[in-house]
């Protein structure tokens, strides 16, 4: 008799619950659209039994409404879809562990009124709790949540709003996106943490511009700093010390070069770089200046290489980028004198030249060179500069510890960025090869070579110096080579 008695209440409940929703339907709107149902809705919800106040906080992903409910001091995520007017939410297992839980599954249907402020919901599906599970139907009616500005900062403390959520709305100096104050206990930004302060990372160095046509500028620079996230790339027109305010650009990340496209044709531009982590920033590298290119005109030369191959002989290569190109100028100065002479002019095909006037450029005159692209609309910016360093003199090789060679000379040049190290099998007129064995840096004169030698046989060695330039894209000069020795390997 008990079992037709439940049963038979149950099925009344449904029934009357199955009223109650048709009744409702017949007021609501079935043009409701997902962001109609956006927001913060609270109401009670039950049955005859039972029944307790429900908070849904709901907020739009792509097509998916998402958000959670919370009854009963319970909270849970639950999504759904919106088709036809109505929201169908699912709600997930709340604890997967509790065998009783197995087979939870609650579906729920919710309606908007016309005037899109009341949220009509009924579920039914299986539950599950302390001492086991069940089935029931519950039915609500919730009302859209007020949105509330109270400490005046534009955010509101609810979702569907307009705003991202205020997560503090007594104080108006915490809202989504204010300003961090590291290390006080309080979330000003909302993201869920205080920051920690970070100490500043050390400021790059060697900042240099370099524009390489109208339309593109190259910048280099060194990372001083080994704990910095990026650097941030900041520009204005003209040069240096002029009045014009810097902008950031852009920020780079894990690397110390940018490629900069979007400016104005012949114009001056100046740039610093600074690293950054956190919220730290590092003091300003220095300032770097380059005039952009005159719209229509060849990219600039690139490669241009300057080899000394004798007392009064440079030898010059390069590149080009560009197709659009009628000749290209030479350009030198002698001895850093200040006024640069056109030296040469070659056709479009033509990628090389030699300087046959350079005389003393081993020892006892500086020759600097630079190369420029030219059509009828105008030349390219110039090549970075290129600067003879000195030959070496005075090279040795004498027999070292544990079947080292160890190889002196004498440094000439101020310019050099280092010394390129030769050696071949045999003595110094063998016909064997020559191969770069080793560099050495800047100012060195000494090195100490073991790799690949063979004890009893005899070597060659000679070297010369090398400069490049620090900026993009690179020129190399490479000096004559210095005299050439010869030993045994120990």
């Amino acid at each position: 008799m008990m079992k037709h008695q439940l049963k038979f209440r149950f099925l009344f409940t449904f029934l009357i619950c199955c009223a109650l929703q048709l009744a409702l339907l017949s007021q609501v709107s079935a043009n409701a659209t997902i962001d109609d149902f956006v927001g913060t809705w609270g109401g009670v919800v039950g049955n005859e039994s039972e029944s307790g106040y429900m908070t849904l906080n709901l907020s739009r992903s792509g097509d998916l409404i998402v958000g959670s409910w919370v009854h009963d001091v319970k909270s849970r995520n639950i999504s759904g879809t919106v088709a036809n007017g109505v929201l169908t939410l699912k709600f997930p297992n709340p604890d997967p562990s509790n065998p009783d839980c197995a087979n939870f599954d609650i579906d729920a249907e919710a309606t908007l009124n016309k005037s899109l402020t009341i949220m009509i919901l009924w579920a039914e599906g299986t539950f599950c709790g302390t001492g086991g599970g069940g089935y029931g139907v519950a039915t609500g009616t919730l009302t859209k949540q007020p949105c509330t500005d109270v400490d005046g900062d534009g955010y509101y403390a609810e979702i569907g709003c307009g705003t991202a959520v205020d997560c503090d709305n007594t104080d108006a100096f915490v809202y989504p996106g204010a300003i961090e104050i590291c290390d006080d206990g309080i979330d000003q930004n909302c993201d869920g943490h205080d920051e920690t302060r970070i100490d500043a990372p050390t400021a790059p160095r060697g900042l240099a511009a370099n524009a390489v046509s109208y339309r593109k500028i190259l910048l280099r620079w060194t990372d001083k700093s080994s704990d910095e996230d990026g650097f941030k790339i900041e520009r204005k027109k003209r040069g240096c010390a002029s009045s014009y305010e810097y902008t950031q650009i852009t920020t780079v990340q894990g690397d110390n070069k940018y490629e900069d496209v979007n400016f104005e044709p012949d114009t001056q531009y100046s740039y610093r770089v600074r690293a950054y982590n956190g919220l730290s920033n590092s003091e300003y590298s220095n300032c770097g200046t380059t005039v952009a290119g005159i719209s229509g005109t060849p990219s600039a030369p690139v490669n241009l290489v300057a080899t000394c191959v004798s007392s009064s002989k440079v030898d010059l290569t390069w590149d080009e980028w560009s197709t659009n190109m009628t000749e290209f100028k030479i350009y030198r100065n002698v001895n850093n004198s200040g006024s640069w002479t056109l030296l040469a002019t070659t056709g479009p095909t033509t990628f090389n030249y030699s300087d046959t006037k350079a005389s003393g450029n081993q020892s006892t005159t500086g020759y600097c060179y630079y190369v420029q692209a030219c059509n009828d609309k105008g030349c390219s910016p110039p090549t970075y500069t290129v600067c003879m360093p000195f030959n070496p003199t005075s090279l040795t090789a004498t027999a070292g510890s544990n079947g080292r060679v160890v190889i002196n000379w004498t440094d000439n040049s101020s310019n050099e960025r280092g010394f390129e190290i030769y050696r071949k099998t045999g003595n110094c007129s063998s016909f064997a090869s020559w191969e770069k064995v080793k560099l050495a840096g800047i100012d060195r004169t000494t090195v100490s070579d073991k790799k690949g030698l063979i004890s009893g046989t005899t070597y060659a060695y000679k070297i010369r110096a090398y400069c490049r330039s620090w900026g993009l894209p690179y020129v190399y000069g490479y000096s004559d080579w210095s005299n050439c020795v010869s030993i045994t390997a120990p």
